[in-house]
């Protein structure tokens, strides 16, 4: 995979930025019966805003083909502030990620997809990474989570 760009880091609305990324997936959403739930205050961050809304879309469209089987599809984005750290977390309770390829999941060029390329979650990662956060993934008892921390 290229080299990440350095970020071009302002301070930025993580509210605004989801508002803005789940905005283009509306339409998707409504064609595809997910029902979308968010809400949350302000939370402002250092951050390179084109960047931190890649990951958005990647999360949002890999939740989205998760509930490709899921009788009621939901997603569920939370925007919160836990021990000083800001977290943006995206649920889906879609199918999960089988548990053999957990470990897997952030290689580069590792899919599942038939047309996937195997880059989004790697991509995702490094541009976390790049912003002194990480990403990491949560199994649920019904779907998964994927949780954007910024430290």
């Amino acid at each position: 995979i290229a080299e990440l760009p350095k970020p071009k880091k302002s301070k930025i609305n993580l509210k605004n930025s989801i508002e803005k990324v789940v905005k283009i997936f509306e339409t998707e959403f409504k064609r595809n019966h997910i029902s979308l739930e968010f809400s949350s205050h302000d939370y402002f961050v250092e951050a390179d805003e084109t960047m931190i809304e890649r990951v958005l879309v990647n999360l949002l469209t890999n939740a989205q083909l998760a509930l490709h089987k899921t009788e009621n599809k939901h997603i569920n984005i939370q925007l919160v502030e836990t021990n000083h750290r800001i977290l943006i977390s995206i649920e889906d309770n879609g199918q999960g990620i089988d548990p053999q390829i957990e470990n897997k999941i952030f290689l580069p060029f590792f899919t599942t997809r038939q047309n996937g390329s195997g880059i989004g979650l790697t991509l995702s990662k490094s541009i976390m990474e790049a912003h002194n956060g990480y990403l990491v993934y949560r199994k649920l008892e019904q779907g998964s989570a994927f949780e954007m921390w910024f430290v």
